[in-house]
């Protein structure tokens, strides 16, 4: 593999010196994989069963429809589908939602995770998923939220609209999770320090989103507290 690498164009003089280090790497990865695939990802390979179902229940399963419900209350179209593909570790962030040409695929690293924060992960990138496929005229929260934070003159490259709009993603799973049967259940996004490095806002949203929906509070005035506070 490392011969065929076209190094002699990529790294000139230095080439060769490339070519000994690709080789020296590609030979320690083939000895390392085979030894992880004869031993540790035996356990691995049960564990993410293990895992997988238990998740593909907690979010499909016929008598508490959550993935359903997590993205009703978002008003985001429930009939498509994402893939969610469980591994030991996953670089950081730890789970993250792409494109592609057969759907969104969400990589969620479970090693650290406890059975509840899983299903945070699992939900929030289920909404990433789902708000990619969304297309035509949009009336959900995700979209509205961030035509409020346009419309505030919030450029999308700036910090605080995407860490708005991403905060959003937080507090819902991990409400959706707690009324799921865990009132007890915290945040993800406070313990992994996500909330902190957001700002104040987090404050706005983890108040008043449980009120919306309760139908408490309405969208546009959800929005307006949240652009306020950015503010």
């Amino acid at each position: 593999m490392a011969r065929s690498a076209p190094l002699d164009r990529v790294a000139g003089a230095h080439a060769e010196e490339t070519r000994r280090a690709l080789d020296a790497f590609l030979s320690a990865w083939t000895a390392e994989t085979g030894e992880y695939l004869r031993g540790a990802w035996r356990e691995d390979e049960h564990t993410l069963t293990r895992r997988a179902e238990a998740i593909r229940g907690a979010l499909t399963g016929a008598e508490h429809p959550l993935l359903n419900d997590t993205l009703r209350a978002l008003g985001l179209d429930p009939l498509g589908s994402v893939r969610i593909e469980l591994v030991p570790v996953a670089p950081p962030p730890g789970a993250v939602t792409y494109r592609t040409g057969d759907g969104p695929v969400s990589v969620v690293g479970e090693r650290d995770l406890d059975d509840d924060t899983l299903l945070e992960v699992a939900l929030h990138e289920a909404i990433h998923g789902f708000d990619s496929q969304m297309t035509g005229e949009r009336e959900d929260v995700l979209a509205q939220l961030r035509d409020g934070l346009r419309e505030a003159g919030l450029d999308e490259r700036d910090p605080r609209f995407r860490g708005a709009w991403h905060a959003l993603f937080f507090v819902h799973a991990a409400e959706m999770v707690r009324r799921d049967g865990r009132p007890e259940y915290v945040d993800y996004g406070e313990r992994s320090g996500v909330y902190a490095k957001t700002g104040p806002v987090v404050g706005v949203l983890r108040a008043l989103w449980p009120q919306v929906l309760e139908g408490d509070v309405s969208r546009g005035a959800f929005i307006r507290s949240v652009v306020d506070a950015i503010k």
